[in-house]
């Protein structure tokens, strides 16, 4: 009986190995019987024994392993149709006389292969959308195999799917076992049929080339299943996208859904010249569409089920600290553990972080939470000023103090008072505010008698203090008093799981201020939003959602809604024609005033007209830094 290992990925795709009786070995070295190329094979990886009728496979303790039908083996007896999985090679076993011949139809062009273009108009139910029935007529015997095979798999494997990624991951490989494409794409209707999220899966090399809209539009839109190979009786079908991505087989299923809505769409293709798609493909693909459509729509469900429990949770909250990473969660509790005490807490974090709403939350969690919370930004004013709004003043203590003035401390009393950017304090005024600290009490700026308070302090400060006590700025004494318990609100960068529960509570905030309503956010601008680095924190992320509120028209605010600040970071996210052509216009520019400059930041951003802080901003969001190194700049 004839034994022979056909490689259907990987650097040996499309070889045909043919076993002797007996054993033969497999791995990197060349004196192995079956030599496998890539760094990641062992020398000797594994050997297979055939005996009769019988093969078995036997992993040599190899760095990385031997699979069978993707499951790791130490040993194992292979069947007709299985996978075995060395590295980046998979093998499909075959056995018998005609083992090569069944294997050439898979990959190789014959002349039973189908040289016009098909329209087919699947309706659910049917059996076309089935395993069952005719649907692998006329296909292979090995073929057929390979088909039930990855199609019985897809519903083990959908278990452990639980969004999109997991779809690229696990669910669009199968089909790659089966049809001879370079990569399949699961497209999902954003917009009607204007936008499309897609979800990849490669075969060897990732390939992110253009898809063939005309393909795509036209099953999308007549709800049809369309296959299109180059040389054939192209048709509608023929377009200059598909000849310049060098395209050469293309196939397109709708999967089913619901009346009135827009399909999503199953896409494969193929740029190498000797496959060619046939009908018995575009039905296994038309079976992988029925079988999927069931798992796409309890995703979507529950992904709308997500959105609706953020909204809710959104309008609910008692405060305006929201998250549920576990970097919120241990900054939530470190805040409920203050809150229930009077100690002095000192609140550190970058720009935007939210230490304002760090200390209304644990003023509104304290004893005090209904009695006054007084705010005050030491950076926002000047040494004389600042003691006078701190403090207070008697009338006539400075020239224009016509009238007492009742300071921030004593308007706190049995309050809690808020000190913003402490860390800007001038060092007299430090000093009376740790005798403050000290005595709890204090006397107005020209005053004589000391006014005592019973004030809860909570301070703030984006400065690292312990340094500046270091370098003198900041008297050490003061640092320890306001630094009873500390808490350090992480940058939104560290906790991007929040990012979604955040713009939620945003856009309900702003919609209720606005009366406007919005359901949501796309696919597209939630992975958009998550893949920002948020420089400016929640600030910028609240203005960024209002900005979407204003200027969106929809339900649902969409990536072009956002700030060009997060469409210029990420080139993954497709937007649109305008988008990606303005953003590789400033691209062009940046780079040509950097060279003209020679590579100065400061004078390249004169050239250009612009602050050189927002040059290096810009440049870091256009992720221009590998295409100066190109350039030597």
């Amino acid at each position: 009986m004839r034994v022979s290992l056909v490689a259907i990925s990987g650097p040996h795709e499309g070889e045909v190995f043919v076993l002797a009786p007996g054993r033969s070995t497999v791995g990197r070295h060349s004196e192995n019987d079956i030599r496998i190329l890539g760094p990641s094979v062992s020398r000797q990886h594994c050997d297979i024994e055939v005996q009769g009728e019988k093969c078995h496979v036997r992993d040599l303790d190899s760095r990385h392993g031997t699979f069978v039908n993707h499951q790791p083996v130490a040993a194992s007896r292979l069947a007709q149709g299985d996978l075995l999985t060395v590295c980046d090679t998979t093998f499909r076993l075959l056995l018998g006389d005609e083992a090569i011949a069944q294997a050439e139809p898979l990959w190789l062009d014959q002349d039973d292969l189908a040289t016009k273009n098909t329209r087919v108009e699947p309706v659910v139910g049917e059996e076309i959308y089935t395993p069952s029935g005719e649907l692998l007529a006329g296909v292979s015997d090995a073929r057929s195999s390979s088909a039930l095979s990855a199609l019985l798999r897809l519903p083990l494997e959908s278990a452990e799917v639980r969004n999109l990624e997991a779809v690229g991951r696990k669910i669009l490989p199968l089909i790659l076992e089966t049809v001879p494409a370079e990569r399949a794409v699961l497209l999902l209707p954003e917009n009607g049929l204007s936008e499309f999220e897609t979800v990849y899966a490669f075969r060897a090399a990732e390939w992110k080339g253009e898809l063939s809209r005309t393909v795509t539009t036209r099953s999308v839109s007549e709800r049809v299943a369309l296959l299109w190979n180059r040389g054939g009786d192209a048709g509608e079908l023929a377009a200059a996208s598909i000849e310049t991505a060098g395209i050469w087989s293309v196939l397109a299923v709708p999967l089913p859904s619901a009346d009135g809505e827009p399909p999503a769409i199953l896409y494969l293709d193929s740029r190498r010249p000797e496959i060619r798609f046939d009908e018995a493909h575009l039905h296994v693909a038309m079976a992988f569409a029925g079988l999927l459509a069931p798992l796409l729509a309890c995703l979507r469900y529950q992904e709308w089920l997500d959105d609706e429990r953020l909204r809710l949770q959104a309008g609910t909250l008692q405060h305006d600290m929201v998250g549920q990473s576990a970097a919120m969660e241990q900054v939530l509790g470190i805040i409920a553990r203050v809150a229930a005490t009077d100690s002095t807490a000192l609140i550190g974090g970058e720009s935007g972080t939210g230490k304002e709403l760090a200390a209304r939350a644990i003023h509104r969690s304290s004893d005090r939470a209904n009695r006054p919370f007084v705010a005050i930004n030491c950076a926002a004013l000047s040494e004389t000023l600042l003691e006078s709004e701190l403090f207070g003043h008697e009338r006539g203590a400075f020239t224009g103090a016509d009238r007492r003035k009742i300071g921030k401390v004593e308007t706190s009393d049995t309050g809690t008072l808020f000190l913003d950017e402490v860390g800007e304090l001038p060092l007299l005024l430090q000093a009376k505010l740790l005798r403050f600290l000290q005595e709890r009490e204090f006397e107005r700026v020209g005053g004589t008698r000391p006014i005592r308070v019973d004030v809860r302090l909570v301070a703030a400060t984006n400065r690292d203090l312990a340094a500046a006590v270091r370098k003198g700025a900041f008297r050490e004494d003061l640092y320890h008093r306001l630094n009873v318990i500390s808490v350090l609100l992480p940058p939104l960068r560290e906790r991007s799981g929040d990012i979604p529960l955040l713009a939620a509570h945003f856009a309900a905030q702003h919609c209720a201020r606005l009366k406007r309503t919005v359901m949501g956010f796309t696919r597209q601008a939630h992975s958009l939003m998550k893949r920002y680095h948020w420089p400016g924190n929640v600030r910028e992320l609240a203005n960024a959602v209002e900005r979407a509120v204003v200027l969106g028209d929809g339900e649902l605010i969409r990536p072009e809604d956002l700030p060009e600040s997060l469409l210029e970071t990420d080139d993954s996210v497709k937007v649109g024609r305008y988008h990606d052509v303005l953003r590789e216009t400033k691209k062009k520019v940046i780079l040509g005033a950097m060279r003209e400059a020679s590579g100065r930041y400061t004078e390249a951003a004169r050239i250009l007209g612009l602050n050189s802080n927002y040059l290096h901003r810009l440049m870091r969001n256009l992720q221009l830094k590998p295409d100066l190194d190109k350039t030597g700049l």
